[in-house]
């Protein structure tokens, strides 16, 4: 008697929840009625074998009913599972498809870091990274420090404050990569060894290299080529400051650089070296390598 009942128990709770399986999803949708007629008739059918082992005194009877009901259930489940599969219009959609879309780095050169206004560029045309800037190009820009020349001493001074700028002004992350290539002595050699690593295209003042790379098949925005075509007109007559960072004793001039790299010679201001002065254009005078202004001191 007690084994029949426990056995009508069990078997009347699985078959329940089997039925409840099939009853949920058929009242949501409104579909398939007669799926919906047999869930309900099975939950009842379970429900009444609980108190039919009450009255069942042997063990075989109430081992049957709970095994019927039991095989039932089963035989609903899987007939379920098998009906979503082939019947696929309660199936959501499937996801779309992830594009990942690859974006292609851009790595700073030191000549361009010395060289012109670099971080406005980025902060005009770019909107997305990655910018690198590996440790061998910032100790090409810090060896400038120690060039016999004033004007390559100056352009590393401005390297170095322009790597400042990347760090607090620029819009874009820029990426200071620690690849150093201590075994390849050559700066042009060890950038070209980067660029094919990274697959990048390199930013570049420096028209050698330029000219190099591209002869490699390699990517490189020539910086010149940029301004050249936002190019700002310098006029007879026009005024501005300058910082005087070479001079010509014999001749007793001065020579200073625009924010653009032209290259101004003021008269007269030889002993001036290191000083900020107003000047004058003079002359204007277009050169193979751009242009140059000859000024004069003004006041």
């Amino acid at each position: 008697m007690i084994v029949s009942l426990l056995w009508a128990l069990v078997f009347w709770a699985v078959s329940g929840f089997c039925g409840y399986l099939l009853l949920v999803p058929q009242v949501s949708s409104g579909r398939r009625p007669l799926v919906f007629a047999v869930s309900s008739g099975f939950i009842a059918a379970g429900a009444a074998a609980f108190p039919g082992g009450l009255f069942i005194s042997s063990y075989n009877p109430g081992l049957s009913l709970g095994a019927g009901i039991g095989a039932a259930g089963l035989f609903l489940l899987l007939w379920r599972v098998v009906e979503s599969v082939l019947v696929p219009e309660d199936a959501p959609p499937p996801p779309p498809p992830v594009i990942v879309q690859v974006k292609m780095p851009y790595v700073l050169d030191a000549s361009v870091l010395a060289n012109g206004d670099i971080v406005k560029f980025i902060n005009a045309m770019f909107t997305e990274g990655p910018i690198l800037l590996p440790t061998f190009v910032t100790r090409q820009a810090q060896a400038y420090l120690t060039s016999d020349s004033e004007y390559v001493r100056s352009q590393g001074e401005l390297a170095l404050k322009t790597m400042e700028r990347l760090h607090q002004e620029c819009v874009v992350p820029v990426t200071y990569d620690d690849q150093e290539y201590r075994d390849i002595p050559v700066y042009a050699d060890q950038m070209t060894q980067y660029l094919r690593e990274k697959e990048a295209t390199l930013l570049c003042y420096d028209q050698v290299m330029v000219q190099a790379l591209r002869r490699l098949s390699l990517k490189v925005v020539f910086f010149q080529e940029i301004e050249e075509s936002l190019e700002q007109v310098h006029l007879v007559g026009q005024q501005f400051k300058i910082r005087i960072v070479e001079f010509n004793a014999e001749l007793s001039q001065g020579i200073g650089y625009l924010p653009d790299g032209t290259k101004v010679v003021v008269e007269g201001t030889a002993a001036l070296l290191q000083q900020e002065i107003s000047v004058k254009v003079q002359r204007v005078y277009q050169t193979v390598a751009g242009k140059m202004l000859y000024a004069s001191i003004e006041g």
